[in-house]
């Protein structure tokens, strides 16, 4: 019985390190492009399960001296009504990029030029992470 118990606590406590390892790894990376990035909460289901309705998402700006975006990214752009949406890329040509929602039947009715993105998806956290969210916040705006 004894050794059960050890075997669960060193398991446990392999467990909290390595989610701090994680966590203080994605903080010191955004802190690395903390004027770059800023975070947003994302709302919807078009993006589950990379994003669900309530987790924050840190995005990477334009402004960033080595931004790219290419298929398979996340953007994030403003459409013609001012909506800002995040979806993923999935082709593109010299000048537009189609991109559909992970979770949407069908892709995006249209094409978005790049003067309408804004930046691209840098890290995701969990909404049921709010530990992680606060310090994320806390490191970008130092």
């Amino acid at each position: 019985m004894k050794k059960k118990a050890l075997f669960l606590s060193i398991f446990i406590l392999f467990v909290v390190f390595f989610l701090i390892y994680i966590n203080i790894f994605m903080v010191m990376d955004v802190f690395s492009k903390k004027d770059y990035v800023y975070t947003s909460l994302g709302v919807g289901d078009s993006m589950y399960p990379y994003i669900s309705n309530g987790d924050t998402i840190i995005v990477l700006t334009v402004d960033d001296p080595s931004f790219s975006v290419g298929v398979g990214d996340v953007v994030v752009y403003v459409r013609d009504d001012d909506l800002v949406v995040a979806h993923r890329i999935y082709d593109m040509s010299s000048s537009r990029f189609f991109v559909k929602g992970d979770n949407n039947l069908y892709p995006d009715s249209s094409s978005v030029g790049f003067s309408h993105i804004v930046g691209k998806v840098y890290g995701v956290i969990d909404g049921s992470n709010p530990l992680q969210r606060i310090v994320v916040e806390q490191f970008i705006s130092i």
